[in-house]
This record gives structure tokens, sequence and C-alpha cells, in this order.
């Protein structure tokens, strides 16, 4: 049988079962209550409407929408509804209070201002996750409409004293360190840290370990961002047929050089091959497409691949960073 690249795919089918795993999703979280949530995918891009209680509901919604695999990008359309108007000082109280309760931001002094309903925080924080924390923290708050941070992530203010500086080498050792206290290993680790950036590059077994190695990263004091370049591992040798594929074609892309397979997401069932990701150029776009197509055992490829520039998109993971290739290609033009 001849292999075939397929630009399209059964929307119908592909869109309804994505949409039925979304909402699966935010079930099993249980962190959004709202029975007005309504789910629409199409093409992988899905669009969220309805209702919901607090910012914390809307962002999270959006957060696991984001995490399910196949969707693209999130179209977040969600309304904040307010049952009863609260002043701004009343407001202030409970975010406070919130603040207060919250181990991760109340070792810091954290200055929250309300105009009409909008929170703004101010401050200083050590790490990403007491960031995350202090966010989370006041838009579960009944009758805030949004939250802004205005935080800054382990900048000290300045003093007569002289500041430690933590090179990147040793902030590299604390992140791979975070990362193995979580339990997660990360095999073939190519991760590095530039300029308080740290890079994580490696397979990990399952998406939980994807999610938790950022999240270990994000808690290391100093780390100022974390760019997720981490690919689900998959078994070339397992006695699942697909899982072997998907193995196999991981390798094949990684042996190639000129797509990671950080950026495109394959996926098979029966020796069709479903491509998913973000790549920079049409010439990524086909190397990909090839690749994948002369792997044995792949009967048929599915192109469900943005490309960068091209598309209107939101080129973020699935933590909301933008997926970006730093490493020179092998076995191609520099």
């Amino acid at each position: 049988m001849s292999k075939a690249i397929g630009l399209r795919y059964p929307r119908e089918i592909k869109d309804a079962e994505l949409s039925g795993r979304i909402l699966a999703a935010l079930a099993l979280d249980g962190q959004v209550q709202s029975d007005d949530l309504r789910v629409f995918v199409e093409d992988g891009v899905v669009t969220l409407l309805g209702t919901v209680d607090t910012p914390f509901e809307r962002s999270e919604a959006k957060r696991v929408a984001l995490w399910v695999p196949g969707v693209k990008r999130v179209d977040d359309r969600l309304t904040v509804s307010i049952d009863q108007y609260l002043a701004d000082d009343e407001l202030l109280e409970g975010v406070q209070a919130a603040l207060a309760a919250e181990p991760l931001a109340a070792r810091h002094s954290i200055d929250a201002h309300i105009r009409h309903g909008a929170v703004t925080l101010r401050g200083r924080v050590d790490t990403l996750a007491e960031e995350r924390a202090a966010l989370e923290a006041a838009e579960k708050v009944k009758g805030v409409r949004e939250v802004v941070s205005r935080l800054k992530v382990g900048q000290i203010e300045p003093t007569d004293q002289p500041v430690p500086m933590v090179d990147d080498a040793t902030m590299l050792g604390e992140v791979m360190a975070a990362i193995a206290d979580a339990g997660i290993t990360i095999y073939d680790n190519e991760s590095d840290v530039r300029d308080g950036v740290a890079h994580l590059r490696g397979l990990v077994d399952d998406r939980r370990a994807l999610r938790h190695a950022v999240l270990a990263a994000w808690r290391v004091p100093g780390v100022q961002s974390v760019r997720n370049e981490l690919t689900v591992r998959a078994d070339a040798s397992s006695r699942n047929a697909d899982e072997a594929l998907v193995g196999r074609i991981v390798r094949a892309l990684s042996q190639d050089g000129r797509v990671s397979p950080a950026q495109v997401v394959p996926v098979a069932t029966n020796g069709t091959v479903v491509l998913s990701g973000q790549v920079d150029s049409i010439e990524d776009h086909d190397a990909a497409l090839s690749v994948t197509a002369g792997v044995p055992g792949v009967q048929k490829v599915l192109d469900n691949i943005i490309i960068l520039g091209r598309f209107p998109h939101w080129g973020t993971d699935r933590e909301g960073v933008r997926l970006r290739r730093t490493k020179p290609r092998r076995g191609g033009k520099q």
C-alpha cells in the first residue's frame, strides 16, 4: 500500500472527540463549577463560551483545555458573572484575606490595588510559582473581574550590600534538582538556563510528568521564565503497535534534525498518523510530513500542523510560553 499525505482529516469525528476530551478533562479537574460553559471545536481550535463565577475559573478552563492533546489553541470568550456589586474597598478586604491565607503568597509583602473590580498586584516574590499562587488567590475572590500581576520575580531592590549573583550553570543545577525532587526523570536531557530563562529539553514519560517538570522549574528562585520544549517519549519497541510507531516517528524526526519532536506531535491509529503542533516555516512543515511518511509502518499522514506567521495563532506551549527552536539544526542548513 502506498503512503499518502492527506491535507485534511474527518473534521466532525476529530472535533467531536476533542470536545468530549475537553469536557472530561474539565470534569476531572473539578475546579470549574459553571453550569453554563460550552465547548466548540473546529479544526482543533477550541472556543469556550458561557459564564463563570471568578477569573480563576476562567483561566483554569483555558489552562485545562490547552493541555488536552490535539488542541491547537483556545479562543476564550468566557464571561465572569458578578451576582452582586461589591465596592472596591470590600473587594480589597477579600483579596488581602485571600493573599494572607495562601502560604506561598503570605511570605511576601504583596500590595493589592483595586479599581472597578480590577485587581493589580505589586511587590516582589522569589519564584514564578509564588507569583502564580498570588494571582490564583486573588482570582478566586467573588466579585473580582480580573487580576493583573505587576509583581517582580526574583528581583532584589538596590542595596548597599553586595548581592551574590547566581550564574546560569548553578541555576540549571537547581532546576534539575527541583525536577528530580518532584519524581520526574528527563531522558536525553539537553536542558539549559540562559539569562535566567530555563529551557527544558528532553523526553518524559507522560503528559503529567511534562507539566510537573514545568511547575517544578517555576518554583526555583531566580528563574525568570520557563520555555517548555519537552516531549512525551514513546517506546519504539513497545508491544502496542501505535505506541511503537509513534516512537519510531519521534526517533526519525530527532535523527533528521530539521524539525524538533517538541514542535511536532504525532498520534498514530492503525497506521494513520495525525501530526499536530507548530513549526517556523513551510520548509519545516514539509520536512515533518516527509520524514513521517517515510517511517516504516506509516500508511497515511494527516496534516494538522500550524505554520507560525501564516495562520492566526497564539504561538504558545501548554503553559502559555512561545514555542521556538533554540538549537541549531542537525543534518540540514545552519
